[in-house]
């Protein structure tokens, strides 16, 4: 079993802030760009604005992923944009050209997360081959 200290330090990777390069920071701007669209497109059809609030929160996480990038957050944008494109992708309807298009609205974020995969910090224990405190 895993002692206190050594689940707290994990948990500590699994939030840590670290900043990412310009490149990188485009890819959340499209997620953030395709959500704002799926809120507008969610108010305009059932005339709520409840109905913008999933993905309102959404592009919220992607404006925090560009200040602040985690891991973890990263992770919500993968399963929420990755599932979309699954469900689309499981479900062929016509007229096609709108499938295309609904299908690439999420299929493109989801590409872009996986090529914006989060890499260690320069300097961390895992890179300079250093144990853990406790795991020896």
């Amino acid at each position: 079993m895993h002692a206190p200290t050594e689940i707290a330090t994990w948990l500590r990777r699994l939030i840590e802030l670290r900043r990412r390069p310009e490149h990188e920071v485009l890819c959340y701007a499209v997620c953030m760009l395709v959500a704002l669209f799926f809120a507008l497109l969610g108010v305009g059809m059932e005339d709520d604005w409840i109905a913008g609030v999933p993905y309102v929160v959404v592009a919220a996480l992607c404006l925090l992923q560009c200040i602040r990038p985690t891991v973890l957050v990263w992770s919500l944008l993968l399963l929420a944009f990755g599932s979309y494109t699954i469900a689309m992708a499981l479900s062929f309807s016509q007229p096609a050209g709108e499938w295309r298009f609904f299908l690439a609205c999420g299929g493109i974020p989801t590409v872009a997360l996986l090529c914006a995969w989060p890499r260690p910090r320069p300097g961390s224990n895992r890179e300079s081959g250093e144990q853990l405190e406790g795991s020896r």
